[in-house]
């Protein structure tokens, strides 16, 4: 189509766009100006925490596999190297943990590879 087609349709990304710029903004430039998606390490559990914006956090809690798992993922992995370090659980189990974190917008998929989102609430350690 025309210019006034590709306007028209563009139209609603646009104020998407726009409306995700406010939130994030508005996030940020709050008294607590942490991370949006942070996680904290208990050892045995982690807790990931999901700012929003005029709502309650909320508060997601991993343990034992599924805990490990989502850190080994904060690098970008392939499905294969993910089965191969957890090899007790079989692939299946994993595909569907992973699907769910992709679902709850933890994680990020991109052709069959998978990366957690969530940021150490207090930063990651520094070389010396």
């Amino acid at each position: 189509g025309g210019i006034r087609d590709q306007k028209h349709l563009w139209q609603p990304v646009k104020e998407a766009v726009a409306r995700w710029e406010n939130q994030y903004r508005e996030l940020h430039q709050s008294p607590r100006s942490e991370p949006i998606l942070s996680y904290q390490d208990g050892g045995d559990f982690l807790i990931i925490r999901e700012r929003r914006l005029g709502e309650d956090d909320l508060n997601h809690r991993l343990k034992g596999s599924s805990r490990k798992i989502y850190l080994f993922c904060q690098q970008n992995r392939p499905l294969r190297s993910i089965v191969e370090a957890f090899p007790a659980f079989g692939e299946d189990k994993i595909l569907s943990f992973l699907s769910m974190m992709v679902d709850k917008r933890l994680m990020f998929r991109e052709n069959e590879r998978y990366l957690s989102l969530a940021v150490p609430s207090k930063g990651y350690a520094r070389d010396p």
